[in-house]
Formats: C-alpha cells, structure tokens, sequence
C-alpha cells in the first residue's frame, strides 16, 4: 500500500482513539483488592465472581505480581507452623 494509501486508511483515528486502544496497566487498586480478600478469606477468595473478573482484567505483570504475593503469604504462613 502506498503511503498516501496509509493515510487514507488511517484518516479516520484520532490520536486520542489510538492513545485509548492501547492496553493500560492494571490498576494497583485491583492488585491490592485481590490481596486483600486472599488475606481475609484464602485462596478460595479468587473463585469469587468478584475476584475472577478483576483477574480476568489484570496484565501479565500484575498477574505476576499478585502469584508472588501469594506465595510470600503461603511460604510465611507455613513457616510459622
């Protein structure tokens, strides 16, 4: 496609539209959202609805942030036994 074609068929997107498209992080309160009903209720706090929507919301990185929380909270709980 020629470069005038390019132009052409992007004429119609505004930087503002293109900006909004892009993926943006997760938002540490979802993080600590789903950190805190882990706290409270367990591992069986992620089968929540509530839970399950805000991970199906979570990017990579938060997911791994969230997994390694997880295990601090497992590997300090065991070790107090």
């Amino acid at each position: 496609m020629s470069e005038r074609g390019k132009a052409r068929a992007y004429s119609g997107i505004t930087a503002t539209s293109a900006l909004a498209a892009l993926p943006s992080p997760t938002p540490q309160a979802t993080v600590e959202a789903i950190m805190f009903a882990v706290r409270e209720r367990g591992l069986t706090a992620l089968k929540d609805a509530a839970n399950v929507e805000r991970l199906a919301r979570c990017d990579q990185a938060a997911r791994a942030q969230i997994n390694h929380r997880i295990a601090r909270l497992i590997e300090h709980r065991d070790s107090r036994r």
